[in-house]
């Protein structure tokens, strides 16, 4: 066990790229040697490219961020799929790095950061049909629901 007096606990947000891949598949992929001949082919996991802040220099010729594997297990318990439902606080991030956001059951609006005069930023949710934006706050349903996807770009 290591022995330290600094707290070891994190708690991370990030957007990431990945692709499911056997570990067998991801080191023929990076052209890695496999020497301890272990059957990796049964490995579920991702393939997982960081970009943008986290993504530092890219490793692979096909990649601009670093490009890792993770297995299945630590990777669904980690990340959520932005088109099939997330909780809130992983949609505030995509909505701070200028994405819409929505949930599952608005058919007609999204929520955005748009810019006001002489005011700064605000949280608007937008309605499709008439256009019209209105500052929004969340409430505290909206705030613990998991349904949250990308809204229209």
């Amino acid at each position: 066990m290591i022995e330290t007096k600094l707290d070891t606990t994190f708690v991370g947000l990030k957007v990431i790229n990945a692709w499911p891949m056997t570990y067998g598949k991801y080191l023929r992929y990076m052209t890695m040697s496999n020497e301890m001949n272990i059957n990796h082919e049964s490995l579920s996991g991702y393939l997982v490219e960081y970009e943008g802040e986290e993504g530092g220099d890219g490793n692979h010729p096909n990649h601009k961020g670093y490009v890792s594997w993770s297995p299945e297990e630590p990777f669904d318990k980690s990340y959520y799929n932005v088109n099939t439902g997330m909780p809130f606080e992983a949609a505030l991030l995509l909505l701070k790095r200028g994405k819409t956001i929505t949930r599952k059951g608005w058919q007609d609006s999204y929520i955005d950061v748009l810019g006001l005069a002489n005011s700064g930023k605000a949280i608007e949710k937008v309605n499709l049909v008439n256009c019209k934006a209105n500052i929004w706050t969340p409430t505290f349903e909206d705030l613990l629901a998991d349904d949250w996807v990308v809204g229209p770009a």
